[in-house]
């Protein structure tokens, strides 16, 4: 009776040994400093979402896809990598936890890419040469999205709900559509897209340059609206919260101030619709040629 209790003592303290041996080996790793970078093998992807810390660059491809993984070697298992529904989700491993003494770098390379999510407080980067038809990126972490020198042709959709920033060059040709509900900033030059839309419900900035036939301006955060090096031939203005704005417009302008904004319109068109509450300003500025 005795023995066999024993035994079970013995087979038990064993497997909570083991269960603590294996919780240690996913949460006590500490990065070695010693970098690798591993090819991975993916399905066919057009979407891309980043759940971690890592930095993830984004680079244009005529043909190839792939994803390269680079971190210390005793960390670099627990990067996973994974194709499901054409969707590339980048994470850590369930349940890992370690300290790096060297981050952790993706290199995402495709031909066709429809959207980018970054979730976690690693960066994401549009590198040089990077074209697409149309793209949407959403923020919802503390990371930032970067673009050098992109062109998107058709349609571009930022959504930004986390802290993290978008900024850089990107050339659009089609309808770009900009919301921001956190208090991340936006600054983006833009080339001559045909519209532009931002939509601002938080504390962040958002700050556009470039050329456009229609520019649809709304506010009712904290945060400023600062287009003024973003020139527009008509404008729709509607500021409801205490953030300020300014836009430049050639030709028509239709404005609503019912919160307690300042707003600056720089060139002489004409005035629309005009509606400011006593707690409001609005002026012109002559444009300077």
């Amino acid at each position: 009776m005795w023995t066999k209790r024993f035994l079970f003592l013995l087979i038990m303290v064993a497997g909570i040994g083991v269960a603590s041996a294996e919780t240690l080996s996913m949460r006590g790793v500490k990065g070695n400093g010693r970098m690798q970078r591993e090819q991975r093998q993916v399905g066919r992807f057009d979407r891309i979402v980043s759940l971690g810390s890592m930095d993830v660059r984004v680079q244009q491809s005529p043909s190839a896809q792939g994803v390269v993984v680079e971190a210390e070697a005793n960390v670099l298992p627990l990067v996973e990598t994974m194709v499901r529904g054409g969707v590339l989700t980048i994470k850590y491993k369930s349940g890992s936890s370690f300290s790096t003494r060297r981050g952790v770098r993706i290199t995402v390379t495709t031909p066709v890419l429809r959207s980018a999510e970054l979730r976690g407080s690693g960066d994401l980067h549009f590198a040089r040469g990077f074209r697409q038809p149309s793209l949407e990126v959403s923020l919802a972490g503390s990371g930032d999205v970067s673009f050098a020198d992109a062109a998107i042709d058709g349609d571009l959709l930022v959504n930004v709900k986390g802290s993290g920033d978008v900024e850089g060059q990107v050339m659009t040709g089609g309808n770009v559509r900009i919301t921001l509900l956190g208090s991340g900033d936006v600054s983006l030059s833009l080339g001559r897209p045909q519209s532009v839309g931002a939509s601002l419900n938080g504390s962040g900035d958002v700050n556009l340059r470039g050329e456009t036939l229609h520019a649809v301006l709304s506010s009712a955060g904290s945060g400023d609206i600062s287009c003024r090096q973003l020139t527009a031939r008509r404008a729709e203005v509607t500021f409801r919260g205490s953030g300020d704005g300014e836009l430049s417009v050639i030709e028509r302008l239709d404005i609503r101030l019912t919160g307690s904004s300042d707003f600056v319109c720089y060139g002489k068109p004409a005035i629309g619709e005009h509606q400011v509450s006593r707690s409001a300003s609005f002026r012109t500025v002559p444009r300077k040629p």
